[in-house]
């Protein structure tokens, strides 16, 4: 018999199966032969009088008691789309052959409404529902009682008897509905609830499957004939024999669902099955955290030596219901891991992170820190700083910094172990925001380097470069003055300028030549520690820039010599040539104007022709 699988949106069942087909609308429904199908949805209880029941349908539907219906959410061409048990049931039969029998597994919450309205489904069908009307299941169930049923080549009859023990457990029924009759076979758990031990549960399974081996002999002797497909196997009289997992597995799946389906008689009913030892109660403790039942939670904490997983911490931050999480925290003694602190700093509720804290296995790692700067609380940092004994990292301040939130990045500046490295001060410039720089500087012990400095230069932003300028460690080196130049920003070099002591080297004077810009050149002449050097001069010539040149000469103190005059000669520029001459023919001047002045001086010295003949 084909196996098919039918899901509804938003359910996440796995099918490891690859000869169980997968289909998502009625539109992918086979028709032919019976099939087996198992049907994934999400369902809820549904109370209706429906219209589409015939006449006859609605004259047994007006005497009949009021029952619900099973609303499950499929898929559609419109999207999704909400469909009754019976037009979902009929669509699956009307594909089918007549006389042949289908078999459906519903896993849907509320399944067990789809037994109640058999009449009106036509043809042959064997209906399967793993919970009770009134009550949820739970999609891990679903998945545990799906990956049973198919995977291997058993029976529905062998399955039904290797899985008894859990089916009674989950309120399993079943329904034959053959040649217009039929017949129903219901398991309950509710006297496995109230079982006070283990010992009893034994003798209650064997009672209950030899009811339902008697149940099915009936059936077979009926029909295995006429539906060899259904009816192929004689089912073993006896139950399988079970362990004490087993058994203890019976009573952790009853409190499983019996805590996600919790009303005024569960709590009752839970604190008499947890007298059993070793039941699994994450499940359920985690249910009563999602529901904020702490009357619950506390019940299934106390229970034996139940130990609080890091996924249940997580969850009860989650909730964010401080009384359920400190609930859930006095009964840990589970580690919490940094993601655990880093949940609790998503949450961003500062009475849920401090319970967190405040647990003794608390540490603070870096990249808590982190996510507390990332997401920009200053109380959830605050408060995760005063608890904390981590160095701040380099890289955790750098995170601060990028934030570029002032009061974020303070709180970490006043940690007792934040130290100020260079690359944060990097950091701080590349992020250009004044006000963080200078929160970074004013913290700083940290010498500024020549290259923080060169980072200011070609930022460029004048208001950023001064606060760098002005930390007591700052000192301008040559290749600071030089990276001024080159980056040709007046106000730039000229705040260098200002703070700078250092000698400007004719190597710094040739940037600001080979630059060509006649006020950044200007700037570094008129620094007072600027000497032209012939090689500068010869420079200025060789660019050819008539300004620059002019600048050049008209601060120099050197003598303009042949020398220059040659090289202004072998650019073959007239103008430079005679620029350069112009310069050297007035110094020439000037000494030839001297020379005469002496000679003069000498001359009116010497007595006149024959004065000191006479004399003499």
């Amino acid at each position: 018999m084909q196996k098919i699988l039918f899901k509804g949106p938003n359910i996440s069942m796995k099918n490891e199966n690859p000869d169980i087909k997968e289909i998502k609308t009625l539109a992918d429904l086979p028709s032919g032969t019976g099939s087996e199908y198992f049907i994934n949805v999400h369902g809820s209880e549904f109370f209706c009088k429906p219209t589409d029941l015939g006449l006859w349908g609605k004259i047994k539907s007006y005497f009949m008691p009021e029952s619900s219906y099973l609303l499950m959410n499929i898929f559609s061409d419109e999207g999704t789309t909400p469909v009754l048990d019976i037009t979902l049931l009929n669509k699956i039969q009307n594909n089918t052959t007549a006389n042949q029998c289908n078999i459906v597994h519903i896993f849907s919450c509320h399944s067990g409404a789809a037994q109640h309205h058999l009449d009106w489904i036509q043809g042959n069908i064997v209906l399967c529902t793993y919970n009770k009307a009134s009550d949820a299941n739970i999609m891990r169930l679903a998945q545990n009682n799906y990956d049973a049923r198919t995977k291997n080549n058993s029976l529905l009859i062998e399955y039904i008897r290797d899985h008894f023990h859990l089916l009674v457990a989950s309120d399993f029924s079943i329904s034959y509905k053959l040649d217009n009759q039929i017949y129903s076979f219901s398991l309950s758990a509710n006297k496995i609830k109230q079982m006070k031990s283990i010992e009893e549960l034994p003798a209650f399974l064997h009672k209950e499957y030899k009811a339902f081996v008697k149940f099915y002999e009936n059936i077979h002797a009926k029909y295995h004939e006429s539906y060899p497909e259904i009816f192929n196997l004689n089912i073993e009289t006896k139950p399988k024999e079970l362990t004490y997992d087993d058994l203890i597995k019976v009573f952790s799946r009853a409190l499983t669902l019996e805590t996600y389906n919790f009303n005024k008689f569960s709590l009752s009913k839970i604190e008499t099955m947890l007298n059993q030892k070793g039941l699994c109660t994450d499940t359920s403790i985690r249910h009563a955290i999602e529901h904020g039942n702490s009357e619950l939670l506390i019940c299934l904490l106390n229970y034996g030596n139940t130990k609080v997983s890091t996924y249940t911490l997580d969850k009860a931050i989650e909730k964010g219901d401080l009384a359920i999480l400190k609930a859930v925290l006095e009964h840990s003694t589970t580690k919490i891991e940094p993601y655990t602190l880093d949940k609790a700093i998503e949450k961003g509720d500062l009475a849920i992170l401090k319970a967190v804290l405040e647990h003794s296995t608390t540490k603070i790692e870096s990249y808590n820190l982190d996510k507390a700067i990332e997401e920009g609380d200053l109380a959830i940092l605050k408060a995760v700083l005063e608890h904390s004994t981590t160095k701040i990292e380099p890289y955790t301040l750098d995170k601060a910094i990028e934030k570029g939130d002032l009061a974020i990045l303070k709180a970490v500046l006043e940690h007792s172990t934040t130290k100020i490295e260079s690359y944060n001060l990097d950091k701080a410039i590349e992020e250009g925001d004044l006000a963080i720089l200078k929160a970074v500087l004013e913290h700083s012990t940290t010498k500024i380097e020549p290259y923080n400095l060169g980072k200011v230069i070609e930022k460029g932003d004048l208001a950023i470069l001064k606060a760098v300028l002005e930390h007591s460690t700052t000192k301008i080196e040559l290749y600071n003055l030089g990276k001024a130049i080159e980056k040709g920003d007046l106000a730039i070099l000229k705040a260098i300028l200002e703070h700078s002591t250092t000698k400007i080297e004719l190597y710094n004077l040739g940037k600001a030549i080979e630059k060509g810009d006649l006020a950044i050149l200007k700037a570094v002449l008129e620094h007072s520690t600027t000497k032209i050097a012939l090689y500068n001069l010869g420079e200025a010539i060789e660019e050819g820039d008539l300004a620059i040149l002019k600048a050049v000469l008209e601060h120099s103190t050197i003598e303009v010599g042949s020398s220059n005059i040659y090289t202004a000669e072998e650019t073959h520029n007239l103008d430079v040539i005679e620029l350069v001459k112009k310069y050297s023919t007035i110094n020439t001047i000037t000494s030839e104007e001297n020379t005469i002045d002496t000679t003069l001086t000498v001359v009116e010295e010497v007595p006149a022709l024959g004065e000191g003949t006479e004399g003499v």
